[in-house]
């Protein structure tokens, strides 16, 4: 069982990351062309409108995503239809909510009759994601990634297309609107059809105790983790308005692109992983401490290696790619790069904690760094503007990731598998951090987007040659990917019968 799990945890990094990056390849490609067609003001609207369909769907699912996954035993029927009526219950009365409460938000915000019509299309998704979200923790309890990674891709796709061509006749904010109601529809139904879990509606007294129990620690994590992630429209919003508002997200989006396709990979595939592991002592004890010191130095080597041309080359990527409109948000970017370094290392943690049952721990941290991330935005905006929003996600992240270490430390440590934090973390950072500063000296001297690809490249060589000369871990790392992945390949060969079934 144990190589089974290492094999699907390698196959499932990698086959969620390549399908990962090339839905972002397609984003990204989309989102030069939306940046230079549209204005700031345009994003910030449609930030704020994503923030509100968001936040129903986060408090309608009443954290079952995370306790379906990590249920160590078959789920019931029953279960299924519990959580799916539990979760339908809430996106209706969310839904009717956001309806009346239309015409407030758009004053709150300071939008116009735009934002209370677009307001309506956001019902459908909401309506929409508790299909969506059982269907994904179905997925992932079988850990079927090639699926995710396709449904991913999809929505990528869908929302690219008809964003792109709604803006090309001129929509502005509705290209956005359209693109994303698309995407919401089009993951629904396929992950529907891929996940076929038992469909239907109906309550089980029992299951929805043991449900509700085992979310409600999840939800309140979920609750403000959303908040966190949100503070660019829940603060900037009200106080700057939909331009400020753009401006931030947009910065935010754009180092989050690194994020998204590794981080999220490991994470995921971390999670459901250690969630299998934890269902025998036996293989907890030999297994979880060396999986998470290799999924965090992978983690980190790879969002530097992405984050460190970004942030070295920033000012000629954005004047070149993106036009000089959004100079103004140039701060932000390096501050929210910093922000994703330190997110992407507490999420890892998190989900750890979360795979191994602690709901309690890890919804601890979340709600230490959401507090402090809210609280240090409402103290800065005042004092620098719409860019102390930013400031306060570079800077508060790092407290809860700090604690989080040393709590999953502690917990490793009495099985002898401390994590090797310099070598995992500090290593990849140094590294990175010498090669961007070296970038950013060299970046006033780029002319062309020739000169800027070239930059880039040689900075990304001269950081992988670095970081192999240096670190030992990633040496015997890639040695290990490589002879898992010919053991696997070998495995699930037509002519070699393997049994890879976790049931």
């Amino acid at each position: 069982m144990r190589s089974s799990l290492a094999e699907k945890a390698i196959i499932g990094v990698v086959v969620l990351a390549l399908g990962q990056a090339a839905s972002l390849a397609i984003q990204f490609a989309s989102g030069v062309f939306l940046a230079r067609r549209l204005n700031p003001a345009e994003f910030g609207t449609f930030a704020i409108l994503m923030f509100v369909v968001s936040l129903a769907h986060v408090l309608g699912e009443f954290g079952q995503g995370t306790v379906l996954i990590q249920r160590q035993v078959a789920l019931r029927e029953d279960e299924w239809r519990t959580s799916f009526t539990l979760q339908l219950i809430g996106a209706a009365g969310l839904s009717l909510l956001l309806l009346a409460l239309a015409p407030s938000l758009a004053r709150a915000f300071n939008l116009g009759r735009d934002f209370e019509c677009a307001l309506a299309w956001g019902v459908p998704m909401v309506m929409l994601a508790p299909v969506e979200r059982l269907s994904n923790a179905a997925l992932e309890r079988r850990m079927a990634y090639g699926a995710i990674s396709a449904i991913s891709l999809v929505g990528g796709m869908l929302y690219a297309g008809v964003a792109v061509s709604l803006a090309w006749r001129g929509f502005g904010l509705w290209s956005l609107v359209g693109g994303m109601f698309a995407a919401s529809v089009g993951r629904t139904l396929l992950s529907a059809s891929l996940a076929r879990w038992p469909i239907g509606v109906g309550i089980e007294r029992e299951s929805l105790a043991a449900l509700w129990r085992g979310g409600r620690p999840c939800q309140r994590a979920d609750l403000f983790g959303f908040l966190r992630e949100h503070t660019p429209p829940l603060i900037a919003g009200p106080i700057f308005g939909p331009t400020a508002v753009g401006y931030l997200v947009w910065a935010r989006n754009l180092t989050y692109v690194s994020y998204h396709v590794f981080a999220s990979a490991l994470m995921r595939v971390g999670f459901s992983l250690v969630a299998r592991l934890s269902e025998s002592e036996e293989m907890r004890l030999l297994s979880i401490g060396r999986v998470l010191e290799g999924m965090t130095f992978a983690l980190m080597s790879l969002m530097t290696l992405l984050l460190m041309p970004l942030l070295g080359l920033a000012h000629p990527v954005i004047a070149m790619i993106y036009t000089e409109k959004w100079m103004p948000a140039l701060p932000a970017l390096y501050l929210f790069g910093i922000r994703m370094t330190g997110g992407a290392l507490l999420g890892l943690f998190v989900f750890f904690a979360n795979g191994m049952g602690l709901f309690s721990l890890a919804s601890r941290s979340v709600v230490l760094w959401a507090a402090l991330e809210v609280g240090m935005a409402l103290v800065l905006a005042p004092l620098l503007g719409f860019y102390g929003i930013a400031a306060a996600s570079a800077f508060a992240v790092w407290v809860p990731t700090f604690w989080l270490a040393q709590q999953v430390q502690a917990l490793l440590s009495t099985r002898a598998e401390r994590v090797r934090f310099w070598e995992a973390v500090g290593k990849p950072v140094l590294v990175g951090g010498i090669v961007g500063g070296v970038l950013h000296e060299v970046s006033p001297h780029l002319s062309n987007l020739v000169e800027l690809i070239m930059a880039a490249a040689l900075g990304t060589a001269v950081y992988a040659l670095g970081l192999g000369w240096w670190s030992d871990t990633l040496r015997q790392l890639v040695w290990n990917l490589w002879t898992r992945w010919r053991s696997s390949a070998k495995a699930f060969s037509p002519v070699t019968p393997h049994n890879t079934s976790l049931q």
